[in-house]
């Protein structure tokens, strides 16, 4: 089952900032069959607890997990155009439209469930992480 072992890869990567309890809670979850929508909205609640350094870590190991499945549902061409542009300092609001732009046009469903899965969490997570940057 490719979605346990996305639990698993993503307790020991982006979610490895969760305590073990929060972890075991999220296996306990899955195992009884709650939506990703439900776990995400989980581990955000925990995400929203934390606060200074522990919070910015916890940002950007998420974040990455963002980027990972950016990755798989774009393709690695794709992935690379969008990070040439963010490292180049292309405006947020512009990456934000061209992502969108991207992810409007993929027609594997597998991957548009992916993009319902995960898009709502990933989206807040780049606006939070863009409105530091403009600080």
């Amino acid at each position: 089952d490719h979605h346990h072992d996305r639990l698993e890869h993503y307790l020991h990567t982006h979610l490895k900032w969760l305590s073990d309890e929060q972890k075991e809670e999220l296996k306990q979850m899955k195992a009884a069959g709650k939506s990703k929508t439900e776990m995400q909205q989980k581990v955000m609640e925990h995400y929203e607890e934390l606060s200074g350094e522990a919070k910015e870590k916890a940002k950007e190991s998420l974040i990455g997990g963002c980027r990972e499945l950016l990755k798989e549902i774009l393709g690695e061409e794709k992935a690379t155009e969008l990070k040439t542009l963010r490292d180049s300092g292309t405006p947020i609001d512009e990456l934000k439209h061209k992502v969108e732009e991207l992810l409007a046009h993929v027609t594997d469903e597998h991957k548009k469930e992916l993009i319902k899965d995960y898009g709502p969490a990933c989206k807040k997570l780049f606006a939070a992480k863009a409105s530091r940057l403009r600080r």
